[in-house]
């Protein structure tokens, strides 16, 4: 298994994070509401789950979140 120091780690997440902005903003905003099959998030639904995700652990930790299925 390989092994991240915690600065190549914090580095790994500032580039997918970048790449991710950069993503988005590439897309024009009338494509937001494409979605790729039936029953699969739009692209405006998943990038609104990838800025979220990281703060379920935090929501569930403090008890807001008592409920998996409240996250969809």
């Amino acid at each position: 298994m390989h092994s991240y120091s915690a600065r190549k780690l914090a580095d790994a997440f500032r580039v997918v994070r970048s790449n991710t902005i950069d993503l988005a903003e590439a897309i024009p905003e009338s494509d937001y509401a494409f979605t790729a099959a039936p029953d699969t998030r739009s692209i405006a639904a998943l990038l609104a789950h990838i800025a979220c995700v990281d703060v379920v652990p935090y929501a569930i930790h403090r008890g807001g979140i008592t409920d998996l299925a409240q996250l969809n």
